[in-house]
């Protein structure tokens, strides 16, 4: 039995309307998922990914993202693994979904490739999920949550110190003062 996934809001939406014509605002965090059946005629079954950040007007922090999703790809071969700018950059996160659904994606997932929870990731990158989604019925979609705590974050950021520790010692590192 192959299953998607569907975001709703809490209570199964708000007087009739689906999540996606739902009204932003603080309620919009409250989703819940629900499973449905792909094997109704005419529906896709496969699962593609959208790594959202928020985007800049410095090309080379829109590119890291690109490379993110490179190794996002080789840690799982034959993913689809798309990005999308929130804002100041393309691919937007409707640019992004549409380029999943012609891919032959049947389920979404986006993700906020963000380190913690906040308006961005917990309202405006679902509303935006929901309004591109909104589009392709048939296609559900489901928004994960940021980064967050865990131990291979604690791990990184200390990797990082004992890097600059290292380039200090070695008279490579610069104030940016």
């Amino acid at each position: 039995m192959r299953l998607a996934w569907i975001v709703t809001r809490a209570g199964g939406g708000h007087n009739g309307m689906s999540a996606a014509a739902l009204p932003a605002g603080p309620p919009a965090i409250m989703l819940t998922v629900k499973e449905r059946h792909l094997n109704q005629p005419g529906m896709q079954s496969k699962v593609a990914v959208i790594v959202v950040d928020h985007g800049s007007r410095l090309a080379e922090a829109n590119r890291m993202l690109d490379a993110v999703a490179d190794n996002l790809r080789a840690a799982r071969p034959g993913s689809a693994v798309y990005v999308a700018h929130m804002e100041l950059a393309e691919p937007s996160i409707e640019s992004a979904f549409r380029s999943a659904v012609a891919g032959g994606a049947g389920q979404v997932v986006v993700h906020p490739y963000f380190l913690s929870p906040g308006k961005h990731s917990q309202l405006d990158i679902p509303r935006m999920a929901a309004q591109a989604a909104a589009k392709f019925p048939g296609v559900s979609h489901v928004v994960t949550e940021p980064l967050g705590l865990d131990d291979l974050m604690t791990r990184l950021v200390w990797k990082r110190i004992d890097q600059s520790l290292a380039q200090s010692s070695m008279g490579m590192h610069h104030d940016r003062g």
